[in-house]
């Protein structure tokens, strides 16, 4: 049987004199003002993509290299396949390969990428050079 009432509608209020029924739960069992009805529980919210993506990179696994077993992370192991398959000719492995240690090899270098080394005192001598000839030497 359907009922009448819309759906979301605020419930009635009991209509007994009783302490303890539908509605009146026992006083030892409400719960205190300003204290949350289950501080023990689960955390909030799930664990977002990325945060799973590095749980589970950093697991370790064994790995045959050769005659040897090793453990390593699965982030290693699959840097490793990266590069091996990339030193056997497939182009698209290389590119990646690539990408990745251009900047790691930057920054373990102590350089940006991108920056080029300083100028040796020959280089600015001949700057200098082009510089005064630039600005008035060579018109007069």
């Amino acid at each position: 049987m359907a009922s009448n009432k819309p759906p979301g509608s605020p419930k009635k209020k009991p209509t007994g004199a009783y302490a303890v029924g539908y509605c009146q739960p026992p006083k030892k069992g409400q719960f205190t003002k300003g204290q949350s009805g289950n501080p023990s529980g689960l955390p909030k919210g799930l664990p977002t993509p990325q945060e799973i993506l590095v749980q589970e990179a950093a697991r370790v696994i064994k790995v045959q290299i050769g005659d040897q077993v090793v453990s390593m992370s699965k982030h290693r192991a699959l840097i490793r396949k990266l590069i091996d398959i990339g030193t056997r000719g497939d182009i698209a492995a290389v590119r990646l390969a690539l990408a990745y240690l251009t900047p790691a090899h930057a920054e373990l270098v102590g350089v940006a990428a991108n920056t080029e080394p300083p100028l040796t005192e020959a280089e600015i001598a001949v700057f200098q050079l082009t510089n005064l000839k630039s600005e008035g030497g060579e018109n007069a």
